[in-house]
């Protein structure tokens, strides 16, 4: 007896069941094993976060503020150095008959310049917080090794602040784009200023007022403008040195930074 045969293309009985030629073959790895796709699984600090885990907001839009405000700051020491150099010449005329005190619109001026150097330099301290809290935010998200942000407030502590700023960003600077000798430069003329400001301050108490105490505080603001021109210079490097490390890493590119032009502007408006 024989026994009917099977349509065609069906498995035999007692066969194991193979695919056809030129199926694609099914995955079967385990989905619980599977690793999500996308460019922010890419870096290793990345995969040890949860799956809603996106890549921190880029720093250039803070640094763009803050070259502003440093810009702002820079027009204000210069309008100080204007208005020292006319303390030099005019102080006969603008001294009361008689005494040694100014006449009242020369008062009024210096203190409408002095409000504007507290609301600068306050404004700038801020910006430049903000900014470099940002750029440690991205720091640390690329390296396991970066400080955290919160070296930022190392600022506002007196003895720490001579040093530990500086240190902070160094370790920002350890990107694409370092420049050792800049970031030298930059925080050698911030302490030159610190100091030669405290002198201009402090001088006047132990020895009788003159020009000397013009010409003093004229160095202070001299060494201000190259500080706040050196640190729009570094928060420039830094800001290149993270958007090329983001964009190794497929995160999305933040602002451009300022150009050499457009901080001209900025500082000739400010002034």
């Amino acid at each position: 007896m024989t026994l009917p045969s099977e349509p065609d293309g069906a498995p035999r009985t007692g066969e194991p069941d193979t695919p056809q030629s030129g199926a694609p073959e099914q995955d079967t790895q385990d989905p619980a094993t599977q690793k999500p796709a996308g460019p922010e699984h890419a870096h290793p600090a990345a995969k040890q976060r949860s799956v809603y885990w996106r890549p921190p907001s880029s720093s250039t839009g803070a640094g763009r503020f803050v070259t502003v405000a440093l810009s702002g700051t820079i027009g204000v020491l210069a309008v100080l150095i204007a208005t020292s150099l006319s303390m030099i010449i005019n102080r006969d005329r603008w001294t009361a008959a008689g005494g040694s005190d100014l006449v009242p619109f020369v008062l009024g001026w210096l203190a409408g310049v002095g409000f504007a150097v507290v609301g600068i330099g306050t404004l700038t301290g801020i910006a430049w917080m903000v900014w470099q809290y940002r750029a440690h935010v991205n720091r640390s998200a690329i390296a396991d090794d970066a400080l955290k942000p919160a070296v930022v407030w190392w600022w506002l502590v007196p003895v720490a602040s001579v040093f530990m700023p500086f240190v902070a960003v160094r370790d920002l600077a350890k990107g694409d784009h370092d420049r050792p000798g800049l970031r030298r430069w930059w925080w050698t003329s911030y302490l030159l200023f610190g100091i030669v400001s405290g002198l201009a301050t402090l001088l006047p108490l132990y020895i009788a007022e003159g020009d000397w105490q013009d010409w003093v505080s004229i160095l202070s603001y001299l060494l201000g403008i190259a500080a706040a021109a050196l640190a729009m210079r570094v928060v420039k490097v830094i800001d290149a040195g993270l958007e090329i490390q983001r964009q190794a890493h497929g995160w999305p590119v933040g602002w451009k930074p300022l150009s050499g032009g457009a901080r001209f502007l900025i500082v000739v408006g400010g002034a």
